[in-house]
């Protein structure tokens, strides 16, 4: 009886995975970059992919607090296409204050800045009310 409830179950699961499909589970959780934006209200980016640039806001409110709860290093750009570094990298599990930064790109905490490829614009992010 149990053999059949462990069958039953299992089928279910692979049923459930053709449904979704494969995309569905190929996502790993990687961690949330909160950041603080001008008059109060926060920000963030759930799950980031490396090398892929996030704009965090608008060139109206530009972001200098805020912390990377990920498992990479956040570099923050002066523009939200990632091409104007603004001299600060962030830590996996670190706050940071910055000067003014409009964009972030993540990558593995040990990988050489120097092999980071280019950065890919066009992604989104989530504003907290």
């Amino acid at each position: 009886m149990r053999v059949r409830h462990l069958a039953g179950a299992a089928a279910a699961a692979a049923a459930l995975v053709a449904i979704a499909g494969p995309a569905a589970t190929a996502q790993a959780e990687t961690g949330i970059f909160r950041y603080s934006l001008p008059g109060g209200n926060e920000g963030s980016i759930e799950d980031p992919m490396t090398y892929q640039c996030y704009e965090l806001e608008s060139p109206d409110k530009p972001v200098s607090l805020g912390f990377n709860n990920t498992v990479f290093v956040a570099e923050l750009y002066a523009d939200g296409g990632c091409s104007h570094p603004v001299g600060t990298e962030v830590r996996p599990n670190s706050g940071f204050s910055s000067d003014p930064s409009l964009g972030v790109q993540f990558r593995p905490a040990n990988a050489p800045v120097e092999q980071a490829p280019a950065a890919t614009p066009g992604a989104s992010t989530t504003t907290l009310p």
